[in-house]
């Protein structure tokens, strides 16, 4: 249960679970937002967590999940509660659009793409034209609660597209293209002491894969 209480695990607006059509067609959409974190409007020191899982399911594509491993909320891990909105292997409250489609041909020639849109949902009441004014106590900096100007903003977009071959009943051959486009989030540099995830000058991130999948 997170901070704020909520009666339900996660507060899922809609969802559609992915199905199949016929002729192997394949369609999906979501919606999904978690809280995320808090932070106070005098101190500017983090008042709550938003959502908190048990190590939420990873999220996105081949770039934010695989190679990134994005979370959607953050969790409860060995030590504690791990809530890093600023690092590149962000978890952290936030909000996920996402789509995707597929056709697979009778012979066995699979194509589909998926999209996904993901924005921070964290927020701030603090007035940050007054952070010269406050002396953070031991421990945190000013560098620190700067870095809440980007609480909100949108995160990015990942674009996947993905080319199959079934070989046999248990073996398919698959090549995937991956493409992310960071938002506005990551416009904003931040100072290292707030998180790894720099940003200033963000650039496009590709990545291209292929492999094998047997099933038994």
């Amino acid at each position: 249960m997170g901070d704020h209480g909520l009666s339900e695990l996660v507060r899922i607006i809609g969802e559609a679970a992915e199905g199949e059509w016929a002729d192997g067609q394949l369609a999906e959409g979501l919606y999904r937002w978690a809280d995320g974190a808090e932070y106070d409007p005098d101190t500017a020191l983090q008042s709550g967590h938003g959502y908190v899982g048990m190590k939420a399911r990873q999220v996105g594509g081949t770039i934010t999940d695989r190679f990134m491993g994005w979370h959607p909320t953050a969790y409860v891990g060995m030590f504690g509660i791990s809530d890093n909105p600023q690092d590149i292997s962000r978890k952290s409250g936030t909000q996920v659009l996402h789509a995707s489609a597929g056709y697979t041909l009778p012979f066995g020639l699979g194509f589909a793409a998926g999209w996904w849109q993901m924005r921070d949902t964290g927020a701030t009441a603090f007035d940050l034209s007054t952070l010269t004014n406050i002396n953070p106590p031991f421990g945190y900096s000013r560098e620190e609660f700067a870095a809440q100007e980007r609480l909100g903003k949108v995160l990015g977009q990942e674009i996947n597209l993905d080319i199959s071959q079934r070989l046999s009943k248990s073996m398919t051959f698959t090549v995937n293209g991956a493409l992310f486009t960071p938002g506005e989030f990551y416009e904003l540099p931040i100072a290292r002491v707030a998180g790894d995830a720099l940003g200033g000058e963000p650039q496009n991130a590709w990545a291209v894969n292929a492999g094998t999948r047997l099933r038994f």
